[in-house]
């Protein structure tokens, strides 16, 4: 009796062999082991695998150094319009090449001429990288405010121009050296234009690939310039400037209380 009760008072667990007489007798059996147990160490590597792979898709998927897209307000009116062959045939012309012109003049001007300031808010302006700065242009509170902007495709362009005129010798100069203090500033100014744009071309490293044929009369075989590019929307861009655009009068740009003039050009 002592034996019996003994076994009825205790866990069908503790020292009970599976195949005990005792236990057979008391009608106790213990609990099956758990399939989930034997299953356990597949199911371990199964959530593993599951999760390297995971792991594996989002990195694959993680944007590069260079699809990182710096903030601009701008950037709103981005639009591809896919690929486009460039006209790169020596000789061949557009509305923005040939001899001066008024309808070339005002070609260039529609793209290139005055900066189109337009405004960015604080927030904005920390998005974009910049620290705010007492020596930055800032529009006065009558004008809505906020600081004084451009968008670079345009200094790019101004650039551009600055050189094509440059290349027609004395028809621009006057009134090229009339906006600057001497012709050494103007000399200054056009080698800024030159130095801007080799930056920003080597900054983009264009690796789009162009080919060479053999031309008849030639000796050595000549590059295809006319290559394919993936292309944004100028226009569109163009069109946002434009929308967004802040006119102030000369007189009306002054510097405000708290304004710190920085000792030379940024």
């Amino acid at each position: 009796m002592r034996k019996e009760s003994y076994h009825l008072q205790s866990s069908p667990f503790d020292g009970v062999d599976d195949d005990s007489d005792d236990t057979k007798l008391l009608g106790i059996s213990p609990p099956p082991k758990s399939r989930f147990l034997h299953l356990w160490p597949w199911l371990s590597h199964g959530v593993l695998v599951s999760i390297t792979l995971v792991f594996f898709t989002l990195w694959a998927r993680a944007p590069s150094i260079d699809d990182v897209v710096l903030f601009s307000p701008a950037n709103e009116a981005i639009e591809s319009i896919g690929i486009v062959k460039f006209n790169g045939t020596i000789g061949a012309t557009s509305v923005y090449s040939g001899s001066p012109s008024p309808e070339l003049d005002a070609a260039w001007d529609n793209i290139a001429v005055d900066a189109r300031s337009v405004r960015m808010t604080l927030d904005q302006l920390l998005r974009a990288g910049e620290k705010p700065s007492p020596a930055m242009a800032m529009y006065p509170d009558e004008y809505g405010g906020g600081y004084m902007a451009t968008i670079e495709a345009i200094h790019m362009l101004h650039c551009t121009d600055m050189i094509r005129r440059a290349t027609w010798g004395d028809h621009y100069r006057a009134a090229d050296y009339a906006i600057h203090d001497s012709p050494e500033a103007y000399r200054t100014h056009l080698d800024h234009c030159i130095e801007i744009l080799r930056q920003d071309i080597m900054c983009r490293s264009d690796a789009t690939m162009l080919t060479y044929d053999w031309v008849e009369g030639l000796q050595n075989p000549v590059p295809d310039l006319s290559s394919l590019h993936q292309c944004r929307n100028f226009e569109k861009i163009l069109d946002w400037v434009d929308e967004h655009r802040v006119v102030v009068s000369t007189s009306d740009m002054i510097r405000l209380d708290d304004t710190i003039d920085l000792l030379f050009p940024p």
